[in-house]
């Protein structure tokens, strides 16, 4: 289950769109809206086949991030959850490269350690953490990749913070006897908008000590194709 908590109404639809586009079959989402009328995704949503595999739920305003993500996580029961950003890039094998990493590595949260990043500022793609992939962790994947197993959040949670939920999960769930795997930097891209972020840093922050990749964001160049070859013949 994807659970998208989103507090811009603009982006909720796209980020559907996206998620559903996903080739791994056994999937649902769960959309929180933060602070603003269901009703909204609801009537882009409509009765078809695409509302029949959503949830959408209404989340007031003054809850935290993480208080939202539980309540989301609470709704299904799948037995693994995804966090899912409104604004990054999902390749089409973006789920089935996560659930691999979780069976191939053991690990109960795994998701994206070295990553593609666009930033929007300077028009640039670059590569993070580079030497962070196929390698588990001592610290905190990419919070919108995290790919955790239902058990490990039903024992740890998400904070109840409005930031940091991610680094705060891990470590709890490390602490608690779980492992934390980085898979490879494929099919997804964080996107750093000039817009806001929860998280608020210098657009040089996500260039220092990068490897420099190409102009413009270009997601085609992101995708494995061997995963997408895979989903085609099954």
């Amino acid at each position: 289950a994807g659970l998208l908590v989103s507090n811009r109404p603009d982006r909720v639809v796209g980020a559907i769109n996206g998620f559903l586009a996903q080739g791994y079959e056994h999937k649902e989402l769960v959309i929180g809206c933060h602070g603003f009328d269901s009703e909204v995704v609801r009537e882009q949503l409509g009765s078809n086949d695409i509302a029949a595999r959503v949830q959408v739920l209404e989340f007031p305003r003054p809850w935290s991030l993480g208080r939202c993500l539980n309540e989301a996580a609470e709704s299904t029961t799948a037995t693994l959850v995804a966090k899912i950003d409104d604004d990054d890039y999902y390749g089409p094998s973006y789920l089935l490269d996560a659930v691999l990493a979780h069976r191939y590595s053991g690990a109960e949260v795994v998701g994206k350690g070295a990553q593609f990043t666009y930033v929007e500022t300077e028009d640039r793609t670059v590569l993070r953490r580079q030497r962070e992939q196929e390698t588990f962790l001592g610290g905190s994947p990419t919070g919108a990749t995290m790919l955790v197993r239902r058990r490990v959040w039903e024992q740890v949670g998400f904070p109840h913070r409005p930031r940091q939920v991610d680094v705060l999960f891990t470590r709890a769930a490390r602490h608690n006897g779980s492992q934390v795997y980085a898979g490879s930097p494929w099919e997804f891209c964080y996107v750093r908008s000039a817009r806001a972020h929860t998280w608020t840093a210098a657009a040089g922050t996500f260039l220092a000590g990068t490897a420099e990749l190409w102009s413009g964001l270009l997601p085609e160049r992101m995708v494995a194709p061997d995963l997408a070859k895979e989903i085609a013949a099954s």
